[in-house]
């Protein structure tokens, strides 16, 4: 059996892939004491990648977090010389020594890495980079993001400089510059991904619309669409369609109680769709962040229940117990993971967003635009026409594919092995 072979995957075109196991390395700058959306897809990945027997390392920016936490089999741990303070995101960086760089050169070598794959640009990713590059190993990049915010309040033509400046400095290398939309240090935000997008030989997008507006920019390097992929914790129960008797209607919201993320509205809408029914409906809300007291103060209910930052596999079950996950923020999101964990466990998307389409062709349901006006009248009509949302979980059961872990591995293999030299 040769090494390669040509197959059909989920791309517009056949390209080579790897038939025997490939040695990866992820590469992430982002905390895992906090995690996010990116560092949560991350994990899904190199899972997904796992149960399809690919060996999978991280390369780890940071300190190990306790076991309990996070499954880190395979984390290849480099201490971060500082950490930005919260407006910068609580970010690690490391600085671009030789020593540093020899360090994760080493990493690479021992571990025989034939693929690094970056899911984040900060200053790690760009010093592997550079030793990729050197050592001659293909890289792949998953932008997580291109919609960078910044509302800080100081001026943001002053601090674009500095930023630019201190990032540079810090890595040891210049990053690419072109004008981009929004403010001075959004752009110097987007300018940093590009950077590292326009050394990489492939990136990977896990949204079309995110895709598209990158291509907006200067970039050629070729890109792919790859949805985000979830795979439920071992102990869970198997997904089921939801049920169609009679019973109260229960929504979920989860993730980061911050503005982008538009609690705050979706909490007026339910506020207002209680006094537009008489149907008894409640809402699980599960996340922490700035927003949370105000919404514990202001929004009380018995029947919104906020339970604060829950662990992986508690989250499951809050799906599994509703009748439809909510995501409510508005251009913002690239590809959510709390739609992979909803459609796998067969559980539609109530959504606002109507440039987020991967998996909601079947299983999502689009309120007819942003304002907390429509987000009222979708949960009436939600609440008051349950088959609504038995059907859309039909719906969700037949796109779960798009987020499987074979699904994932299949596609991304046949990336990595279309760039190997």
């Amino acid at each position: 059996m040769t090494r390669f072979q040509t197959v059909n995957i989920l791309l517009s075109t056949s390209i080579i892939c790897y038939d025997i196991d490939m040695r990866i390395c992820i590469v992430n700058d982002y905390s895992l004491v906090h995690i996010g959306g990116a560092v949560t897809s991350l994990l899904e990945q190199k899972k997904s990648l796992e149960s399809n027997g690919h060996t999978v390392f991280v390369l780890q920016l940071g300190q190990p977090v306790p076991d309990d936490k996070i499954d880190q089999s395979n984390f290849l741990f480099v201490k971060p010389t500082f950490t930005t303070p919260t407006a910068f995101y609580n970010l690690p960086f490391i600085f671009g020594t030789k020593k540093n760089y020899r360090k994760v050169k080493q990493l690479l070598i021992d571990n025989k890495i034939e693929v690094v794959h970056f899911q984040s640009e900060f200053s790690i990713s760009y010093i592997t980079m550079k030793v990729a590059k050197e050592l001659n190993i293909p890289c792949v990049f998953t932008i997580h993001t291109f919609f960078w915010e910044f509302n800080g309040k100081f001026g943001h033509k002053l601090i674009a400089p500095l930023v630019r400046f201190m990032f540079e400095s810090t890595i040891k290398q210049k990053i690419f510059f072109e004008p981009l939309t929004g403010n001075p240090v959004e752009q110097m935000l987007k300018n940093i991904t590009l950077s590292l997008a326009k050394q990489s030989d492939a990136i990977i997008s896990p949204s079309q619309h995110q895709l598209n507006t990158i291509q907006k920019s200067s970039i050629k390097t070729p890109a792919y669409v790859v949805p985000n992929p979830f795979i439920a914790p071992a102990d869970s129960a198997p997904a089921k369609i939801i049920d169609n008797t009679e019973h109260p209607f229960r929504m979920v919201w989860i993730g980061r109680c911050a503005p982008e993320k538009r609690p705050i509205q979706f909490l007026q809408a339910i506020t207002a769709a209680s006094k537009q029914t008489s149907k008894k409906f409640y809402v699980d809300f599960i996340g922490s962040g700035g927003l949370l007291p105000t919404m514990q103060k202001d929004f009380q209910s018995d029947t919104i229940i906020f339970h604060g930052q829950q662990p992986h596999n508690k989250i499951v079950e809050y799906i599994d117990q509703s009748d439809i996950v909510v995501l409510s923020s508005y251009h913002f999101d690239n590809q959510p993971m709390i739609i992979a964990e909803g459609v796998t466990r067969f559980r539609p998307i109530f959504y606002c967003d109507e440039r987020l389409t991967e998996g909601l062709q079947y299983a999502g349901y689009l309120t007819k635009d942003e304002s907390v006006e429509s987000m009222t009248a979708a949960i009436v009509s939600l609440v008051e026409d349950p088959k609504i949302t038995y059907d859309l979980s039909l719906g969700a059961q037949k796109s779960s594919y798009i987020f499987s872990p074979e699904t994932y591995s299949k596609t991304v293999i046949g990336i990595y092995s279309s760039i190997v030299k």
